[in-house]
């Protein structure tokens, strides 16, 4: 009966499993796309709450095995479940589990095991003993306390409860190897013949073989008939999860079966028990439930689709989707990727370049008009002469040069590197401390925020890079990292940017320079801050507040947040912000930051600067690599001004932070390299709206109308113009006079 309910519940499971696995390969419904026609996209989502994506499966398993010890009470071993580890048995369970929400876990499991146990001191006359097989599935549910614990432990104590159905087959150990029947004697020996037997004084003493060779049922020594070896069990356990990883959890767990048969140790009388203690591992085979974020089913529903897959923006003839150069001038010529052709491959474009047949390898200046040989000299050694060392030079670098004492070309040494103007400078250095794709850990994004020059920089692959310093000699460079790794930052690398892109440059590189640009660094050596104030080096003895060639994650720094979103927002909306730091937190916040200040009233006037953009911005404050209150680091408000109240504790939440009277919603009619066509201009003369022209970026014309902070304003009038057969209306958005996705204007609006 046991083995048959078990299977029945098996079937049912694994046919759950199969059917929700089809569900999830079946392809959706087929959608009518005839009325998609614009990018605009609904304000609010129907459904707040987060929800599986259409098409997920069903069921996500979490599958489990594991080992215990297994312990029997009844008739036989009733005072006590702690067995002998020796003379205990093991037993052994697999477990398929679903999770129904976050404080409730479904579970089938099955367990398979032996129960044994001699006579106990309370009734020796009997010497009874069993060893019994058993096989046992179930199903039970579990809670884990979710909504009485913090919800990040790593420790997860539960409960659980259910119902199991088993089969037992109880043997017990009455003859030796060569058949004799065991006598137990009063002192404790085991003999082959009775102790009161007239021939005792001949007994034979023997050794139990512990092979349990008769079966109990059969013998029926105490008269209970052909019982039933299948049964029912109530299931009552206690345990904890330790999370491992985001798919392993180790599982410890105590479990009493209470039975309702009384048969298995073959006695009868009350009704048996057996309790397992064990542990067992458990693997998320579908990975970790993450948050996911939904749109409305409505969503997309006036995105022309065919319009979006043959724009092209700047109107190189490539399509945007293929354009890795977007934004090209009008007229310049471009490649089949849509970047600008450089037919001398001088690194100058053949729309800026002054000199279209350069030779191979020409040092050239921003013109692309090649340099004498004279003039690289002169200006080289016009920078090694200490006389010259307080010039000013412009710091926009052109690439990675270098030049030998003669004056000549030496390619792929990022030591030196060229000026707009031609001129040769050492390359700017700077540390990289980290690149993180996914949200910074607390720990290490406050030790980021406590360094007073620390920079972000999003990268293509849309993680984020985290450098500190700018340093244009090597030696200080290497001193810098050096402070880093000893702050914890282990993996900090010394970095040069070429082609947008950050490239570690190491000590065996630099070797490669001749002796006179080795002594050219000496010459600078301590002295080769970047003064971004003066654009001017500070040598030693200048400028005795050197802090940016020293990590600064001690003292107190303080900061302007501005805002925290849930979508990445581009830099043009923060546009008036010098030094914008962007961070995504573990949550999946992206949270924006002015640079840092190191004193409060410094960050209080900046912070009124920016109150009519950022009417909610506050200051935070971080000490010693952690997020301090301002109270605990001497900030006082102003006179008159409210005590400062914060909770630094408190988790973070999506805040936005600006003047949304700056967000202006618009509905584009047409964008045209020249004038409309004049059916098109005729539709625009029969509108009651005002009609209004601007210029792009890319040199084109945009017709527009209307200009409102309300996105569903907008909505209604896009709507209206496309019932006056303006088919190609959609909404735009812009932030200060800056253009701006529909999704970053939505996220701002909120």
């Amino acid at each position: 009966m046991g083995k048959s309910i078990f299977t029945v519940i098996l079937c049912f499971w694994v046919s759950s499993l199969l059917y929700s696995q089809a569900v999830s390969l079946m392809p959706a419904p087929s959608r009518d796309t005839t009325a998609l026609k614009t990018p605009a996209a609904k304000a609010e989502p129907e459904k707040k709450d987060r929800e599986e994506p259409m098409g997920s499966s069903v069921l996500k398993p979490i599958i489990g095995f594991g080992a215990g010890m297994l312990s029997f009470s009844g008739e036989i071993n009733s005072k006590s479940f702690m067995q002998n580890p020796s003379v205990s048995r093991i037993g052994y369970d697999f477990t398929v589990s679903q999770k129904l929400n976050s404080f409730l876990q479904f579970n089938f499991y099955a367990l398979y095991g032996k129960l044994g146990v001699a006579q106990d001191e309370n009734a020796p006359a009997r010497n009874a003993n069993f060893e019994s097989q058993i096989f046992l599935g179930g199903i039970n549910l579990q809670y884990n306390f979710d909504q009485l614990l913090p919800k990040n432990r790593n420790i997860e104590p539960f409960i659980l409860s259910g119902i199991e159905s088993f089969s037992f087959d109880s043997k017990t150990d009455l003859y030796d190897k060569n058949g004799n029947k065991y006598y137990y004697w009063t002192d404790g020996s085991v003999k082959n013949m009775p102790q009161n037997s007239p021939n005792a004084a001949n007994a034979v003493t023997l050794v139990r073989n512990y092979t349990y060779e008769t079966d109990l049922r059969q013998l029926d020594q105490y008269g209970f008939g052909k019982y039933s070896m299948n049964s029912f069990a109530i299931p009552v356990g206690i345990g904890a999860n330790f999370h491992l990883s985001e798919r392993v959890d180790l599982n410890i767990a105590t479990t009493m079966h209470f039975t309702l048969t009384d048969y298995i140790d073959g006695l009868g009388g009350r009704k048996d028990k057996f309790m397992m203690t064990g542990f067992s591992l458990h693997w998320d085979l579908l990975g970790p439930k993450r948050p996911i974020d939904t749109l409305d089913v409505h969503w997309f529903d006036n995105v022309d689709f065919a319009a979006l897959e043959s724009a092209d923006s700047d109107g190189d003839g490539v399509r945007d989707t293929a354009d890795l150069c977007p934004g090209t001038p009008p007229g310049a010529s471009v490649n089949a990727q849509g970047c600008p052709t450089d037919g001398d491959g001088d690194g100058v474009p053949d729309y800026a370049d002054k000199e279209l047949n350069s030779k191979p390898n020409a040092v050239v200046d921003a013109n692309g008009v090649t340099l004498s040989d004279s003039i690289v000299r002169q200006r080289y050694r016009q920078f090694s002469d200490t006389a010259n060392q307080n010039a000013e030079i412009i710091a926009k670098f052109h690439g990675p040069y270098d030049l030998n004492g003669e004056g000549q070309i030496i390619h792929n040494t990022p030591a030196m590197a060229k000026t707009a103007n031609g001129e040769f400078i050492p390359q700017e250095y700077l540390i990289l401390i980290g690149v993180f794709k996914s949200g910074l850990p607390n720990t290490t994004m406050t030790k980021f925020l406590s360094i007073r020059d620390v920079e972000t920089t999003p990268l293509p692959d849309s993680s984020i890079a985290y450098t500190v310093g700018h340093y244009t000699n090597f030696a200080d460079a290497q001193s810098r990292k050096r402070t880093s790794v000893k702050e914890g930052m282990k993996d900090a690398k010394i970095v040069y940017k070429k082609d947008g892109q950050f490239v570690e440059a190491t000590s065996d590189i630099i070797a490669e320079l001749s002796e006179k640009d080795k002594k050219t660094q000496a010459l600078t050596k301590g002295a080769t801050k970047l003064n971004k104030g003066s654009n001017k080096y500070a040598p030693e003895g200048i400028d005795k507040d050197d802090s940016l060639l020293v990590a600064n994650t001690k003292g107190v720094v303080f900061r302007i947040q501005l805002g925290a979103y849930k979508q990445r927002i581009s830099k043009a909306v923060f546009g008036n912000v010098p030094d914008l730091i962007e961070i995504r937190t573990k949550d999946g916040l992206y949270k924006y930051m002015t640079g840092s200040y190191a004193s409060f009233n410094d960050a209080a006037k900046n912070k009124v600067d920016l109150s009519s953009t950022y009417p909610r911005a506050f200051i935070a404050a971080y000490k010693d690599g952690k997020r301090v209150a301002l109270s605990s680091v001497g900030a006082t408000p102003a006179a008159g001004k409210k005590s400062i109240k914060e909770n630094i504790n408190a988790p973070e939440k999506p805040a936005n932070s600006i003047n949304k009277k700056s967000l202006v919603f618009k509905v584009q009619i047409g964008v045209y390299k020249n004038e409309p066509p004049a059916d098109e201009q005729a539709k625009y003369k029969t509108l009651k709206e005002t009609v209004q022209q601007e210029s792009t970026s890319t040199g084109l014309i945009r017709f527009t109308v209307g200009n409102t902070n309300d996105y569903k304003e907008a909505m209604s009038l896009k709507n209206k113009m496309k019932q006056r057969g303006l088919g190609d209306a959609f909404v735009i958005a812009f932030y200060n006079g800056q253009y701006i996705t529909i999704q970053e204007a939505l996220e701002l609006s909120k």
